[in-house]
């Protein structure tokens, strides 16, 4: 199967799972209930929202240039900032949540003349970073709230068995394993993928200073996220408890999850699944979820301007 076909594959298996699931989420919900949200929202709150979510993008790229300077990789940060816009817009125009990384990964070979294995690690190890503290965030979230609303959740420890599970193995593959791995190196030369990135992950967490800084960073982003969501809720004048703020980061780590088009359905059914716990209506959820993808669209449209240019991001090509 050509590149091509396996695309078009791709996106046609992507798109039927954001219809399957927007119907199933859906079924019960009256859409003309949420159209109603969108028509009497505060514009004000709604620009607030959307500033955060671009707040939010900078300090991303920030955090991406904090890792390039922790693996020696020289990337200027504005180019990481640009990439990152670039990064957003696809994210949003491809498959699953994470192909804006690809052509990321594309633009540092072709346009800046790094080697595949070098863009491919730093791109990576960027996502790796950013997943992680998100998923600690979802996990020490719902604990939290499962601790003051035990009420809201009964029966919910074999969810709360794989939140905490996740984490515990994803710890013990950063601090124990991939250390290990690092250490013998002749054993894994039949898997070069995972020794490069065991040596990657290992030599970043060594350097302790820049660590904290891109873990701090990183829940930061979250904490931006977070807020903008709330806001968004402000904005669509819908009551959100500020307790949600917990439950954002699990329902944002579902969301990323590489079985949908840039998060669409498996976001709308989380947030109506999530935000249920606290008292929120489904049509009111599915109303937040929504501005947030149309604010992701709308932080993209910088790194659409950027791809038109391509100036910006194949400085090889200024001449062209």
């Amino acid at each position: 199967m050509s590149f091509r076909n396996a695309s078009k594959t791709m996106l046609r298996i992507g798109l039927s799972l954001v219809v399957l699931t927007l119907v199933i989420v859906l079924v019960d919900i009256d859409v003309a209930e949420v159209w109603a949200l969108f028509v009497n929202a505060n514009p004000v709150m709604a620009a607030l929202s959307i500033a955060l979510m671009l707040a939010q993008l900078l300090l991303t790229a920030i955090r991406w240039s904090l890792v390039n300077d922790a693996l020696n990789i020289q990337l200027h940060r504005s180019v990481c900032l640009r990439l990152m816009c670039v990064g957003q817009f696809f994210n949003q125009c491809l498959p699953t949540s994470v192909g804006g990384d690809a052509i990321k990964i594309g633009v540092l070979v072709r346009g800046h003349g790094l080697p595949f294995k070098t863009a491919t690690l730093s791109v990576v190890m960027d996502r790796l970073v950013g997943v992680s503290v998100l998923l600690c965030l979802a996990v020490f979230g719902w604990l939290f709230f499962i601790t003051i609303r035990p009420d809201a959740v009964a029966g919910s420890v074999w969810l709360t068995g794989i939140l905490v599970a996740a984490v515990i193995v994803c710890a013990s593959i950063v601090l124990f394993l991939f250390p290990w791995i690092a250490r013998s190196d002749a054993r894994w030369t039949n898997w070069p993928a995972l020794q490069a990135t065991a040596v990657t992950s290992n030599s970043l967490a060594l350097n302790w200073p820049t660590t904290v800084y891109i873990v701090v960073s990183s829940a930061t982003v979250q904490g931006l996220i977070a807020l903008s969501i709330f806001l968004a809720s402000s904005a669509l004048n819908i009551h959100l408890p500020p307790i949600a703020v917990i439950l954002i980061p699990m329902i944002l780590f579902v969301s990323i999850l590489p079985f949908s088009f840039a998060g669409w359905g498996l976001r709308e059914g989380a947030m109506v699944t999530g935000l249920a716990l606290v008292g929120v209506a489904g049509h009111e959820a599915i109303a937040i979820s929504v501005f947030h993808g149309l604010t992701q669209l709308i932080i993209g449209l910088p790194g659409a301007w950027i791809t038109v240019t391509r100036t910006q991001i194949w400085p090889q090509a200024d001449g062209s």
